[in-house]
C-alpha cells in the first residue's frame, strides 16, 4: 500500500489520567490511520498467522455446530453485562480486544467507556470500528496490564472481565488492581467458561471453577457475589467492592 501523500505514520496519544506513580502514565490512544492498523498487523503478520493455525487445529478436533453456539451467544451476554453495569459509570472494559463490547457499552449508554488491552493491534481495531460507527468520541482506548493498571484510585463505577479471567497470569494481582480502581460500591462483572465444561475441551484451555471464582473475589476484597449461568459452562459473577477497615 502506497504512503499518503504529505502525512506521516502517527498515533495521537492523549494524557487522561496517571497512576498514583509519577512516572507511569497512562496513554489513550487514538489510533487515526488505517495505514497504521495495517502495519501493526503486517509486523504481528508471522505470529498471527502460527495463531490462526493453531485454532484451526484446535475447531477440528471440537464440535463446529458447538462452537456456533458459543458464537450465538455474544449479543446475550453483551446484553446482560450493559445492564448490568448501566447503573456504574464509567465502565473499563479489561483485555477490550477488538472493542465489541466495550463499543457496544459505549453506544448504548452514550457515557465514555474504556478499555484496555496489551495487544497494540487489537485498539488500533477497536479504534477503526469505533470511528466506522461513529462513536469514537465515547470511547478511550488504553495499552496495558491488568495487573498495572494505568489509572488514579477510585476511577470507575464498574470493570468488566469478559473471557479475560483465566488467561491473566498472577491473577490475584489483577483482582487487586481491580479493587483499587473501582469506587467504593463498585462493581466487577466477570464472564467466564468454568472448569470441566465443553469450552475446555472446544478451545483446550483450562478454567476456574465457579467456586474459584468465587473464592478469589472474596479474597481480593470483593462482596455480594451473585452468580448464573448463561450457558451450560459460562458463568456470569457480579460483586461489589466494600471499603477495608
Amino acid at each position: 500500500m502506497p504512503a499518503k501523500t504529505g502525512k506521516h505514520l502517527l498515533v495521537t496519544y492523549h494524557l487522561v489520567f496517571c497512576h498514583k506513580k509519577q512516572e507511569n502514565l497512562c496513554v489513550f490512544v487514538s489510533l487515526c490511520e488505517v495505514f497504521w492498523l495495517r502495519l501493526c498487523r503486517f509486523s504481528n503478520n508471522m505470529h498471527q498467522e502460527r495463531t490462526d493455525a493453531f485454532d484451526e487445529v484446535k475447531c477440528n478436533h471440537g464440535d463446529m455446530g458447538e462452537q456456533s453456539v458459543y458464537d450465538d451467544l455474544e449479543p446475550k451476554i453483551h446484553q446482560r453485562i450493559a445492564e448490568a453495569v448501566a447503573d456504574a459509570v464509567p465502565v473499563l472494559d479489561i483485555a477490550c480486544g477488538d472493542g465489541r463490547l466495550t463499543g457496544f457499552i459505549a453506544s448504548g449508554s452514550g457515557s465514555k467507556t474504556y478499555g484496555v488491552d496489551i495487544s497494540v493491534s487489537h485498539l488500533a481495531e477497536a479504534w477503526e470500528k469505533a470511528e466506522a460507527r461513529g462513536i469514537s468520541h465515547l470511547m478511550r482506548l488504553a495499552a496495558g496490564d491488568a495487573r498495572n493498571l494505568c489509572f488514579l484510585d477510585e476511577s470507575f463505577g464498574s470493570l468488566i472481565m469478559l473471557y479475560s479471567l483465566h488467561e491473566i497470569r498472577r491473577l490475584p494481582q489483577a483482582l487487586d488492581e481491580a479493587r483499587r480502581v473501582l469506587r467504593p460500591g463498585g462493581k466487577i462483572i466477570v464472564v467466564d467458561p468454568i472448569k470441566g465444561g465443553k469450552a475446555e475441551t472446544l478451545w483446550n484451555e483450562s478454567y476456574y471453577s465457579l467456586a474459584e471464582i468465587e473464592s478469589m473475589l472474596t479474597r481480593a476484597g470483593f462482596s455480594d457475589l451473585t452468580s448464573d449461568f448463561l450457558y451450560d459452562d459460562i458463568v456470569f459473577v457480579s460483586a461489589k467492592k466494600v471499603p477495608i477497615y
